[in-house]
């Protein structure tokens, strides 16, 4: 998963509107701000076009092209987003989430041991930095290297997007469950369908609840 990075201060505070009319010559980290408050609102195209702005201002921005890169990346042109985190890496080196970001856009590329590379870069950095170990784990299973993916896979609970959490022990795969019954959530219908009992939920309702055949 891909992970946003700003300056330290970045949400300490709320981001203001800016007009679109903000001239070329005006300050360089609003544009910035302002950026980033457009990729966090989903609009990358503005976002990229921010970034351009404020690059052609201070082209040794690091945090400009961190977010040219996540915009990049969301709009699925990886090669052109891997470019960008790769200058924000020649500025801003110790930026775990850079790297783990990178790791991302690279994967998606296939270039899995870049990947994989970028991931321990930030684990190095950070070594119990939650999305690494994760897409570090999704990558290791992807790749069939399934001891290695799984043991990292429990790392998913430590996310800061966070899973459900449940009050009830986590299953294990051992011996001894009989009689017990085992919740999964899953988004896929092919692995419901094989449960003994379905409950859909839609926003935040049951709206399912029914036994399997």
């Amino acid at each position: 998963s891909l992970v946003g990075v700003g300056p330290a201060d970045l949400n300490s505070f709320e981001i203001p509107w800016f007009p679109a009319g903000l001239s070329e010559d005006g300050d360089r980290m609003r544009l910035v701000l302002l950026g980033t408050a457009q990729l966090q609102a989903g609009e990358l195209e503005s976002c990229i076009d921010l970034m351009a702005r404020a690059l052609r201002l201070e082209p040794q921005n690091p945090f400009a092209h961190i977010n040219l890169g996540n915009a990049l990346q969301g709009l699925g042109r990886l090669e052109e987003a891997v470019a960008a985190y790769d200058k924000a890496l020649a500025l801003r080196p110790d930026l775990v989430q850079l790297h783990n970001n990178r790791g991302v856009a690279l994967l998606g590329l296939g270039r899995l041991e870049e990947a994989l590379a970028s991931f321990e870069q930030a684990l190095a950095l950070k070594p119990d930095y939650a999305e690494a170990h994760w897409n570090k784990a999704l990558l290791l299973i992807l790749t069939g290297r399934y001891r290695e993916g799984w043991a990292l896979y429990e790392w998913r609970l430590k996310k800061e997007s966070g899973y459900d959490r449940f009050p009830q022990p986590s299953w294990r795969g051992g011996g001894g469950d009989a009689g017990n019954t085992i919740v999964l959530g899953t988004h896929e219908f092919d692995i419901a369908a094989r449960a003994y009992r379905v409950i859909g939920i839609r926003d935040g309702k049951v709206d399912r609840d029914e036994r399997m055949k």
